[in-house]
């Protein structure tokens, strides 16, 4: 099966609109899937808001945590860190 590499650029984010992002993503019924979550280097407690997905999914989710680079340059580093076939 194909797997798919899904990117989510993240700085400042609220955690309500991570939270929903991260569950429209899982519960999609296509599951060949990873979810990448590029923190560009957000001053929020972005990483202690996703450990419990972390845990959970952590064969399904990954975290990337960087100093602020900007949003295409993250997509970037994210797009080398990925495993999909298709992004």
């Amino acid at each position: 099966m194909m797997q798919v590499s899904i990117l989510m650029a993240v700085y400042n984010t609220n955690t309500e609109f991570i939270k929903r992002a991260i569950q429209s993503v899982l519960n999609q019924s296509y599951q060949a899937f990873e979810l990448i979550i590029i923190d560009d280097g957000s001053e929020e407690a972005i990483a202690e808001f996703l450990k419990s997905y972390l845990i959970k999914d952590s064969n399904t989710i990954r975290y990337i945590q960087h100093e602020n680079i900007g949003q295409s340059k993250s997509i970037n580093r994210g797009i080398k860190e990925s495993k999909g076939e298709y992004i």
